[in-house]
């Protein structure tokens, strides 16, 4: 799921949102599965996770600062 949500974003640009990823998974264990892919990759610094309102739209995007971090 990880690589699948990283490949996602490249083809959107680097940012989409969480109903886009995930609107067409209709299995619960998936659903939960793919939410915890995307708090992993948050937890590495990987992507970052923003919601405005409760029960909001999340939107996904690529954090670039995560890649300079790395090499220094």
């Amino acid at each position: 799921k990880i690589n699948h949500i990283l490949e996602q974003l490249e083809k959107n640009n680097g940012k989409l949102s969480f109903f886009s990823l995930a609107g067409h998974i209709y299995n619960k264990l998936e659903l939960i599965v793919t939410f915890l892919a995307l708090l992993e990759l948050a937890h590495l610094r990987l992507i970052k996770l923003r919601q405005a309102q409760p029960f909001g739209q999340i939107w996904i995007w690529k954090d670039g600062s995560a890649a300079s971090q790395r090499h220094n």
